[in-house]
């Protein structure tokens, strides 16, 4: 079974997945896709409603991810297909931009959901452009949010941070962060970003992630700041907090400017995407299975979009 996490505007992901052709592994298995549009990754658990000019805004993605699982372990449908999760013997995680930070925030609390009613069950999370980083431009004044959906850039730590607090997440993400995080400086909001929830993901991950992600390089940079540093700086934190405490985890991390929608059109060592993952997925448990396919080339690479 492959859940989808997805936002309103993630358009093109649904095609691809029920193609053999470029999608040899998982074409034929049932599908699940969950939009939202509340900007926390199926995170927030406020009880109150807030008044944006004059409409309601009601967070609960909690509940709302929680419900959804339970009703697929309890044999919901799927279009005009009971699907039965508690029966399904593989299960991948996965989405793209916010739905990709949403699998970085709950491949577990959906893997161990599996667990419990299926043992043997392998339960993994597919993260596309989902590792935003934890930046704020030095300098960058604060400006209020005046209208929800917009970011402005330079200042993406601060408006992530915002979210986590409005929406009261810190019940709604890793259980395990929050509590590394609530002593000492009371930073659990920290555990919205995937490079602070990596190293306390139990599950196995592998990441599809632009080094020079075209989102990031637009939103979380500021003015003058540079994409080549941003790539330094996302390769070193993905390699510290996802791969070094997890070897299991791993990524098709390339070079290429771009954010999501690349799925089969970039080829690191030889492998499209779809080779990467499977033979990653196939090799988990195995001493010298492959985790990492990285480019690691300089900014700009148009080379690097190309198959």
């Amino acid at each position: 079974m492959l859940l989808h996490p997805v936002t309103r505007t993630d358009s093109g992901a649904p095609l691809i997945w029920q193609d053999p052709t470029d999608n040899p592994m998982m074409y034929n298995w049932n599908q699940v896709f969950m939009p939202y549009c509340d900007g926390a990754s199926f995170s927030g658990s406020n009880a109150s409603v807030t008044v944006h000019n004059g409409t309601q805004l009601h967070f609960h993605g909690k509940s709302v991810r929680e419900a959804v699982a339970a009703s697929l372990l309890a044999g919901g449908m799927v279009g005009t297909v009971k699907a039965k999760l508690s029966e399904a013997t593989d299960v991948v995680i996965s989405g793209c931009s916010a739905g990709g930070l949403a699998t970085f925030l709950h491949t577990d609390q959906w893997c161990d959901a599996v667990s419990k009613v299926k043992p043997a069950a392998k339960c993994v999370g597919l993260p596309d452009s989902g590792f935003f980083l934890d930046y704020q431009q030095p300098g960058q004044p604060f400006v209020p949010p005046t209208r929800l959906g917009s970011t402005i850039p330079g200042d993406y730590h601060r408006g992530l941070q915002w979210s986590y607090q409005i929406q009261n997440a810190s019940s709604g993400i890793n259980v395990d962060c929050v509590s590394a995080h609530q002593s000492g400086e009371h930073d659990a909001w920290k555990c919205m970003f995937a490079e602070h929830v990596s190293p306390f993901i139990h599950s196995p991950v592998f990441a599809l992630q632009s080094e020079y992600d075209s989102w990031q390089t637009g939103h979380v940079l500021g003015q003058g700041d540079s994409p080549a540093v941003l790539g330094k700086n996302l390769t070193r934190r993905i390699t510290a907090n996802l791969f070094h405490p997890h070897p299991q985890s791993g990524a098709f991390l390339d070079s290429c400017h771009h954010h999501c929608g690349a799925w089969n059109s970039i080829t690191i060592d030889g492998d499209l995407v779809s080779v990467a993952f499977q033979t990653w997925y196939d090799g988990l448990g195995m001493p010298a299975n492959k985790a990492v396919w990285a480019q690691g080339k300089a900014y700009p690479c148009d080379e690097c979009c190309k198959p």
